[in-house]
C-alpha cells in the first residue's frame, strides 16, 4: 500500500514510542510502501527514507528529519570564506 510518509511516520510513533521532528511540511516526499518485519529503528528510518530528499537523526527517543537541501545549504554558508 502507498502511503504518505507523514502516516509512516505516525505509525512508527504507535508501535515505538518514537517521536518525531521534521521540517513543516513533508507532504511533498513521495508515497512510501514498506514491508519490514523485525526491522530496528534505523533500518526502518533508511527505508522509509530511500529516494526522499530527508536525512535523519536519533537523539534519545526523538527522531529529527532533517531536509538535505536545507542541511547542504546550511553547511556551505557556514564554512563560506569572506
Amino acid at each position: 500500500m502507498n502511503v504518505p510518509l507523514e502516516k509512516v511516520f505516525t505509525e512508527i510513533e504507535n508501535q515505538t514510542g518514537y517521536t518525531f521532528t521534521y521540517p513543516g511540511d513533508i507532504s511533498n516526499a513521495k508515497h512510501i510502501t514498506l514491508d519490514l518485519k523485525d526491522a530496528g529503528i534505523d533500518e526502518t528510518m533508511r527505508a522509509c527514507l530511500k529516494g526522499q530528499p530527508f536525512d535523519f537523526s536519533i537523539e534519545g527517543k526523538t527522531i529529527l528529519v532533517i531536509d538535505i537541501a536545507k542541511k547542504k545549504s546550511r553547511h556551505r554558508r557556514a564554512h563560506k570564506v569572506n
